[in-house]
C-alpha cells in the first residue's frame, strides 16, 4: 500500500507539471502500468502459474515452480482508487494533491478499504481538507453504521450458514429443493453482507466528516439487468464506466463497438472479483445479458408484467451466484445440474441442523427488505395510526435496540465470514 501511495503521489505531480499533452499521456500510461503491475503480480500470479502448469503438463513442458504469492487485503480497492486519482488529475477533474498524507488518507481510509465502496478521487477531493464534522452528521453516521451492522450480523450471518453448508459440501446427489434454497439464500446473504459493509463504511465516513456516495439502491427490486447494475455495487460500475468504458469510446463508435465495450467491461469486472475461472465466467455471463438487453431483450421484457420482469432479474442473478460461491467450475456445473434433479432424495443432510423456524423468518424478512419500502414499516404504521412523526427519542431507542441485538448475535456466534478476502 505504501508503494501504491508513493507511485500515485509522484505520478500525479509529474502529470501536473507537464505542459505538453504527449508527456502527460506518457506519465499517465506509466502510472497506470505500475498500478496494474502491482495488482497483476499480487492477485493473479498464482492464477496464471496454475493454469500454465496445467497446460505444461499436457504439453510435456517444464512447469513453473515458485512459492505462492500472498494477496494483500483490499488491493483491488486501493489500486482502483489510486488509478482514479491520477486519471482525475490528468483530466483536470481534480487538483494535484501535494500533501502526501492527504493522498495516503484517501487511498488507505480504513472504513471502506477492504469491502468498498470504491471512492473516486474527484468525489471527495475537497473533503480531504475541507470537511466539517457536525453533531447531526456524526449521529447519522452512527445510525447508518448500526443499520449496516444489523444487515451483516442479524440477517447475512444468520442465514448464511445454510448457503455455506450447501456450497462447501459436494453438490452431487443434492435434492433440487436444497439446491434452490442454497442459491436463493446465497443471494440474500451476499446482498445483505455487501450492502451492510457499504452502510458501515458510509456511516464511519460520516463520523469523520466524509460523505460517500451510495453503493446499493435495492438492486433486486428492478426489472432488468441493465438497471440492476446501476443499483448493485454502484461504485464499481461507475469506476468501469468512467475509466474504461467511456475512454474506449462508450456507445459513440457504432453498435458493434458498443456491444464489445460493454461485454469487455463485464469480463474485466468478473476478473476483478477474483482470480478464478468462476469469476471470469461470472463476468462474461452478465456481459451477455447486458448486450442482449441492448439488442432488444429489454423491449420484450417491457411487455411483460412487472412481477415477471423482477422474477427475471432474480433468476438471472441467482444463477450467476452459483459461480460466485463455487470453488471451481466443475463444482458450479454440478450444482447447476442439481437445480433440475427432482429425483434425488436426501433423508438427512447436515443443512437440516440450520433449518429452524427463525431461519425461515429471517430469510423472509431479508427478501421483503430487498424492496424499497416507504421509509419503514414501523414508521408507516406509527404515522398511520397516530398522524404524528415518530419522536426522536423513540427512533434513537430503536437504533440502540438494534445495536444491542447485533452485539448479542456477535457474542453468541462463531460464524461471521469475510466473503471479500479475494478482492
Amino acid at each position: 500500500m505504501m508503494l501504491s501511495i508513493t507511485i500515485n503521489y509522484f505520478t500525479a505531480i509529474l502529470i501536473d507539471s507537464q505542459t505538453i499533452s504527449g508527456k502527460k499521456k506518457f506519465f499517465l500510461f506509466i502510472g497506470v502500468l505500475l498500478n496494474l503491475s502491482l495488482l497483476l503480480y499480487y492477485k493473479y500470479t498464482n492464477f496464471f502459474v496454475a493454469n500454465f502448469n496445467i497446460l505444461a503438463e499436457q504439453q510435456g513442458w517444464k512447469p513453473i515452480i515458485m512459492d505462492r504469492v500472498i494477496l494483500p487485503l483490499g488491493i483491488s480497492f486501493f489500486t482502483f482508487q489510486g488509478m482514479s486519482y491520477i486519471v482525475d488529475v490528468y483530466r483536470k477533474q481534480a487538483e494535484v494533491q501535494r500533501n502526501p498524507f492527504n493522498l495516503a488518507l484517501y487511498i488507505s481510509f480504513f472504513p471502506q478499504l477492504i469491502a468498498g465502496p470504491i471512492v473516486r478521487y474527484h468525489d471527495i477531493s475537497l473533503q480531504l481538507t475541507g470537511r466539517k464534522i457536525t453533531l447531526e452528521l456524526f449521529v447519522s453516521g452512527i445510525q447508518r453504521f448500526i443499520i449496516g451492522l444489523s444487515k451483516k450480523v442479524l440477517i447475512a450471518d444468520s442465514i448464511g450458514r445454510v448457503s455455506n453448508e450447501l456450497f462447501t459440501s459436494t453438490p452431487v446427489g443434492l435434492p433440487a429443493y436444497f439446491a434452490w434454497l442454497g442459491m436463493i439464500t446465497a443471494v440474500v446473504q451476499i446482498y445483505y453482507d455487501f450492502s451492510g459493509y457499504s452502510d458501515m463504511a458510509i456511516g464511519m465516513g460520516r463520523m469523520f466528516g466524509f460523505q460517500f456516495l451510495e453503493n446499493f439502491k435495492h438492486p433486486l427490486s428492478v426489472k432488468n439487468m441493465r438497471l440492476f447494475w446501476t443499483h448493485w455495487h454502484i461504485s464499481l460500475s461507475n469506476w468501469f464506466r468512467d475509466y474504461i468504458y467511456i475512454p474506449l469510446g462508450g456507445n459513440k463508435k457504432g453498435p458493434v463497438s458498443t456491444q464489445f465495450n460493454l461485454w469487455l467491461i463485464f469480463f474485466l469486472s468478473g476478473l476483478w472479483h477474483g482470480s478464478e475461472w468462476t469469476f471470469v465466467i461470472f463476468g462474461m455471463y452478465h456481459g451477455v445479458f447486458m448486450v442482449a438487453e441492448r439488442l432488444g431483450t429489454e423491449r420484450l421484457l417491457n411487455k411483460l408484467p412487472g412481477v415477471l420482469q423482477n422474477m427475471y432479474v432474480w433468476l438471472i442473478f441467482c444463477l450467476s451466484i452459483i459461480l460466485f460461491c463455487s470453488p471451481d467450475v466443475k463444482f458450479a456445473w454440478n450444482y447447476f445440474t442439481q437445480l433440475f434433479d427432482f429425483n434425488s432424495k436426501a433423508p438427512f443432510h447436515q443443512v437440516w441442523v440450520y433449518l429452524q423456524p427463525e431461519f425461515f423468518v429471517l430469510l423472509a424478512i431479508g427478501i421483503v427488505f430487498c424492496y424499497p419500502l416507504k421509509d419503514s414499516i414501523i414508521r408507516w404504521i406509527y404515522t398511520r395510526f397516530t398522524n404524528k412523526q415518530i419522536p426522536r427519542y423513540i427512533e434513537l431507542t430503536g437504533y440502540f435496540i438494534l445495536l444491542i441485538f447485533s452485539m448479542a448475535a456477535m457474542a453468541g456466534s462463531t460464524y461471521s465470514p469475510f466473503i471479500y478476502f479475494r478482492f
